[in-house]
């Protein structure tokens, strides 16, 4: 049963690897371009539930078990997808921060990413009041 769990985890530990590979510009969000809200906001979920597996006992290389090589192959990837997402959310939110206090159409819906990448993270209480 705990292997099937363990199984279970790395499929989807792999799926969520798939989805940040395809389709979204990871590329832009680590050099500080133009980022497409959406992009990240699926991004920080998928980081998300990435972190939440690579925690995990039976998945940590620290696991009685031994490291699982397609775990460890997959770690250093979602480790850096998780911190070029961090540091675009910490750009859009020092950039946000830095405006005019008019409320744009524009300027609002950035926000609420923002907010939504933090919530994703786990992260928005220390993000809000900073």
């Amino acid at each position: 049963l705990e292997l099937s769990a363990t199984l279970k985890m790395i499929l989807r530990l792999q799926f969520e690897a798939r989805k940040l590979g395809s389709g979204l510009d990871l590329d832009s969000i680590s050099q500080g371009g133009v980022i497409d809200l959406r992009d990240l906001t699926r991004a920080a979920a998928s980081v998300a539930v990435m972190e939440d597996l690579l925690s995990h006992p039976s998945l940590s290389p620290a696991s009685q078990e031994g490291s699982i090589d397609v775990v460890e192959k997959l770690r250093p990837g979602a480790e850096a997808v998780a911190i070029s997402v961090r540091q675009a959310a910490a750009g859009l939110m020092n950039e946000l921060q830095s405006q005019s206090t008019s409320a744009t159409v524009s300027s609002l819906s950035r926000l609420g990413a923002t907010l939504q990448v933090y919530f994703h993270l786990g992260e928005l209480p220390d993000a809000s009041w900073r």
